[in-house]
């Protein structure tokens, strides 16, 4: 399992290591009457618990023991569960025993408690429905722990260690579940909407989301994403025939390849700022090399700041700044054009 740090929460709890080091120091084991422990407000974990899997356990404990105790908080007189919903259900539905072997910790804050069962549930493997489910639930925690001074992280970064993914993957679920409508989620867990419907669908919205607006275009002088002036650059094409060319140059496959785009923008679903630097620009500040299409016969040159387009007599035809490229990228990708073999199985 990938090591967790949560980044610097309070009181020492800068690492899961270090939580678990501290709460190992004010838990005792005990004994514990089965009728005095309540399950955890919200487990999501429990979901994929079966009759078939508790019955099992139950076996197995039966067989050679509780070789863990449940994880309990205790308040008043009182246990909550943070660990061990599983085995409390083996125990109490087929072995029913009485008492229960407890690890007790007390004085924790709700918010503390809860965070305490995603780290104690945190290995299990899940779908990448139940994922979107549980990345809501990890980022309300944080925030809740963030607003209480319990957690001083980054929010993003702490989600992404409970899940055990990368920020990029967790940027993924954020869309997502910005972009999601509740009946839409709500068919994502049931399995009537399949995760990549659900992600296409989020990502057209987030794109949509990121163009200009008619009011600004107007405002700025231009009815285009691709004004035929810019601070930087100057065409002798209009503003349709500058559009229409890099939209060819794109699909031409030349420069970027069509595919890596596509999975690109679907998978990381990105800021234009991200798929600037990640994607377009070139790694090492310059690239370029022949280009040749139904309609130009040329060069191109990508620099750290645009891509120009240039004829064979070495004339620059058009220059583009990196986020006109990534504009008409989306709109590519939203016009079904962008690899449309590729877009229709997906």
């Amino acid at each position: 399992m990938k090591k967790l740090n949560l980044g610097n929460i309070n009181a020492g709890l800068s690492t899961i290591k270090e939580l678990a080091n501290e709460n190992a120091g004010i838990a005792r084991d005990e004994l514990i009457d089965a009728t005095l422990i309540d399950f955890a407000n919200k487990n999501t974990y429990a979901a994929n618990d079966t009759d078939d899997s508790i019955r099992d356990l139950a076996d197995q404990i039966e067989t050679v023991g509780l070789l863990n105790p449940l994880g309990v908080i205790q308040s008043g007189n009182r246990y909550k569960l943070f660990s061990g919903e599983r085995r409390y259900r083996a125990i109490t539905q087929y072995l029913h025993w009485d008492k229960i072997p407890c690890r007790i910790f007390e004085g924790v804050s709700a918010g503390r408690a809860q965070l305490m069962l995603h780290i104690a549930n945190g290995g299990r493997d899940y779908t990448a429905e139940q994922k979107l489910t549980l990345y809501e639930e990890y980022r309300e925690l944080l925030n809740e722990l963030k607003a209480s001074g319990e957690f001083k992280g980054g929010i993003q970064k702490g989600v992404a260690e409970l899940m055990h993914v990368s920020d990029r993957q967790v940027r993924t679920y954020r869309t997502m579940s910005e972009q999601l409508t509740e009946p839409e989620k709500v068919d994502l867990a049931a399995g009537t909407l399949k995760f990549g419907e659900a992600q296409n669908i989020a990502v057209e919205r987030a794109a949509k989301a990121t163009q200009p607006t008619v009011a600004n275009a107007t405002k700025s002088g231009s009815t285009s994403a691709f004004s035929s002036k810019t601070e930087s650059t100057k065409s002798s094409l209009s503003p349709e025939m500058r559009e229409d060319l890099l939209r060819k140059v794109i699909m031409s496959g030349y420069i970027w390849n069509c595919e890596d785009l596509l999975d690109y923008y679907v998978e990381m679903m990105p800021t234009p700022q991200e798929a600037v630097k990640d994607i377009l620009k070139p790694k090492y500040g310059y690239h370029g090399g022949t280009l040749i299409m139904k309609h130009f016969n040329g060069s191109y040159e990508c620099t750290s700041s645009k891509l120009i387009l240039q004829n064979g007599a070495m004339q620059t035809i058009a220059a583009y700044t990196y986020n006109e490229a990534d504009t008409m990228i989306r709109k590519l990708y939203r016009d079904g054009e962008l690899c449309p073999e590729r877009q229709d199985a997906k």
